[in-house]
C-alpha cells in the first residue's frame, strides 16, 4: 500500500460549512393560566441576516410574536410574546431562513382558564432568555406547575405590580432598583406583597443594585464570593421557607449580614454571623438570596434541597 493510500484526504475549505443555531433550544414554556405575561428571547448564532421566518399557527391561531432586538458578532438576539388570552395547548415550530441556511426550534406551553389557585408569579428578567438553558425552564416549569401559579415573565418590570403575588428580580431585572422603582417596591412590600432578590457578586452589579432596597430593611449582601459552600440541617434556622430543607450546596455564592428584625435562615458553616439566604421587609416578606442565577437553585438536585428551597420561597399558600 502506498504511503498516499495512507493518508486521509486533504480537507478543502469547502469541507467546513459554519452553519446557524437556535439557543436555547427548544422552549418548553411550561403551564400557566389565563392573562400571563409570557416573554423572552432566543439565539440565533453566528447569523448575520434574516431573510425568512415561519412560525406555526395551531387551529389557525396565531400563538406566537417574534421580532428583532440585536445583532452582533456572534449571531442574532430575536425577542418573543406567547399569546395567553385563550385556553389554549400547543406545540408550535419555528423556522428562520438566514445567511448560513435554515435553522428552528418549536415552543410549547399550556394555558389554563380561570384563576391560578396558587397566585401570580412575576419573573423580571424573564428566566426564558437567550442565555438560560432548557434544562432551567424543565425545572423550573415543574416547580410552577406544581404550585399551581401563573408565570408572568418579562424584561421590563410592569408600571403596576399590584396583581402580583410574588415578584422576582434577578440577574438584568435588578438594574430597575436603580431606575428609580425602589419606592414602588417599597410600598409592595408595605402592602404585604413577597420580593425575592437573587443577587451575587459573579453578575455584574446586581450587589449593589440588591443593596438599594434590602439595606434599609436591615440586610446587606457583600460584594464578595466563595468558591462552594455546603450547608447541612446545623446552618439553616427554622421558617416556613425552610421548611423540609435539609442539605444544600452553593456555587460561588455571596454572603449578607443582618441587623434590626432582619435574619440569616441559612447561615454560613465557616462564619456563623454571614449566610447565603435573609429575610426582612415589613411582614418579613423580602427574602434575599446570595446566587443571581435561577439554575443554582433548580438545577442542583439529590442530594440537596435547593429545587425545594426555591418551590418554598415561591410558595403563596
Amino acid at each position: 500500500m502506498s504511503d498516499s493510500e495512507l493518508k486521509p484526504p486533504m480537507a478543502s475549505e469547502n469541507d467546513y460549512v459554519l452553519q446557524s443555531s437556535i439557543r436555547p433550544s427548544p422552549f418548553d414554556l411550561g403551564v400557566t393560566y389565563e392573562g400571563a405575561i409570557l416573554e423572552g428571547s432566543l439565539h440565533i448564532t453566528c447569523a448575520k441576516e434574516i431573510h425568512k421566518v415561519h412560525i406555526d399557527k395551531p387551529n389557525g391561531l396565531e400563538v406566537l410574536e417574534l421580532h428583532p432586538y440585536w445583532t452582533g458578532k456572534r449571531g442574532l438576539i430575536w425577542k418573543f410574546r406567547a399569546r395567553t388570552d385563550v385556553p389554549i395547548k400547543f406545540l408550535a415550530f419555528v423556522g428562520f431562513w438566514t445567511d448560513l441556511g435554515k435553522t428552528s426550534t418549536h415552543f410549547s406551553l399550556e394555558i389554563k382558564a380561570g384563576f391560578p389557585p396558587g397566585g401570580r408569579l412575576l419573573f423580571c428578567q424573564s428566566p426564558f432568555d437567550a442565555s438560560s438553558s432548557h434544562w432551567t425552564h424543565a425545572n423550573l416549569n415543574l416547580v410552577t406547575r406544581e404550585l399551581e401559579l401563573q408565570t408572568n415573565t418579562t424584561n421590563d418590570l410592569p408600571e403596576d405590580i399590584s396583581p402580583f403575588n410574588v415578584v422576582v428580580l434577578h440577574c438584568a431585572g435588578l438594574r430597575y432598583l436603580v431606575q428609580g422603582s425602589t419606592n414602588m417596591l417599597n410600598r409592595y412590600l408595605e402592602a404585604g406583597g413577597k420580593v425575592i432578590l437573587l443577587a451575587d457578586h459573579c453578575y455584574s452589579n446586581t450587589v449593589m443594585h440588591a443593596n438599594r432596597l434590602m439595606e434599609p430593611h436591615g440586610i446587606r449582601l457583600e460584594d464578595r464570593e466563595y468558591n462552594e459552600v455546603l450547608c447541612d440541617h446545623s446552618h439553616i434556622e427554622e421558617h416556613r421557607v425552610t421548611t423540609g430543607i435539609r442539605r444544600l450546596r452553593w456555587f460561588r455564592p455571596s454572603p449578607m449580614v443582618t441587623r434590626a428584625s432582619a435574619k440569616v435562615l441559612v447561615r454560613n458553616p465557616e462564619r456563623p454571623d454571614e449566610g447565603f439566604l435573609a429575610c426582612g421587609g415589613p411582614h418579613q416578606n423580602l427574602f434575599a438570596v446570595g446566587s443571581s442565577m435561577l439554575h443554582s437553585l433548580v438545577c442542583e438536585g439529590w442530594p440537596f434541597d435547593n429545587g425545594q428551597l426555591l418551590a418554598n420561597l415561591l410558595n403563596t399558600r
